[in-house]
């Protein structure tokens, strides 16, 4: 009986560790989550880099590029607000100063209309302006430029000027 009461102990024992313990380890479960992240980048991206005007008569206004707009495109991942700014234009011994109004004596009017009607035009500053607000990732905005020139100059030669874009996170 003593034998019996051993062998029954051992097989209740084994049977305790085959079954209990797994049923405990199946009442855990692990499933995993994949995680991803995408760095938010703003930028812009601009199809003309370079506008030339030519010869153009003092007192007299002429828009650039004639036979085709510029394309600015948002080449972020986020919405974007985009600013423009102008700058003074500079020649060997000589500058014009950016106005808004009408140029006179070595000054001029540059300024920008957006498309697609290229009708209205605003007048560019030394400091950034408002251009166009919730471009979306991957959307562009179509815009030409327009130069006034002054009405007389003190140095004549090729002058030269930067309009610059700067793209901001829209809502920030």
């Amino acid at each position: 009986m003593r034998n019996f009461l051993v062998a029954l102990s051992v097989c209740v024992s084994v049977l305790a560790v085959l079954f209990v313990l797994p049923v405990s380890a199946l009442d855990q479960d692990q499933e995993p989550i994949t995680v991803t992240v995408t760095p938010k980048l703003v930028s812009l991206t601009i199809s003309d880099t370079s506008v030339s005007y030519g010869v153009v008569s003092l007192g007299v206004g002429k828009t650039a590029p004639s036979d085709h707009p510029i394309t600015v495109t948002n080449s972020g991942n986020v919405t974007e607000d985009f600013d423009i700014e102008g700058d003074s234009a500079t020649t060997t011994g000589g500058s014009w100063g950016l106005v808004s109004g009408s140029p006179v004596a070595n000054q001029f009017k540059h300024s920008f209309a957006l498309g697609p009607a290229f009708d209205s035009f605003t007048a560019l500053t030394t400091g950034f302006g408002n251009f166009v607000d919730g471009v979306a990732a991957s959307g562009t905005q179509d815009f030409k430029l327009k130069i006034e020139m002054p009405s007389s100059t003190s140095v004549y030669g090729q002058y030269t000027t930067k309009v610059e874009l700067l793209a901001t996170e829209h809502g920030t």
